[in-house]
């Protein structure tokens, strides 16, 4: 499946990739995990399982797991759409 970004998701992104580049030694990490994130739900997205149903669209989430960074996302015809990235220390779900 194609995999695009909602404006949102890509300011979240592009915000934690800075600090991520800034504040650890893996710079790279970020990027490395986010390249593997867009491979695997655009592979299952469809597939992983559903965190919050908002007005009749199934939010799923995927964990980028050494950034702890969230990725929401749809699963739209034969589109995933990542509408929010979330950091997981955050302690609550992001507004969708």
């Amino acid at each position: 499946m194609d995999v695009s970004f909602s404006p949102e998701a890509l300011e979240q992104l592009e915000a934690r990739r800075t600090w991520w580049k800034a504040n650890r030694a893996s710079a790279d990490l970020f990027d490395i995990e986010l390249g593997v994130a867009i491979t695997t739900i655009g592979d299952r997205g469809a597939s992983l399982p559903v965190v919050r149903n908002l007005e009749g669209r199934a939010i799923r989430r995927w964990m980028m797991p050494r950034t702890r960074c969230h990725l929401y996302f749809e699963v739209v015809a034969s589109r995933v759409i990542v509408v929010s990235a979330w950091g997981a220390r955050m302690g609550r779900l992001p507004a969708l």
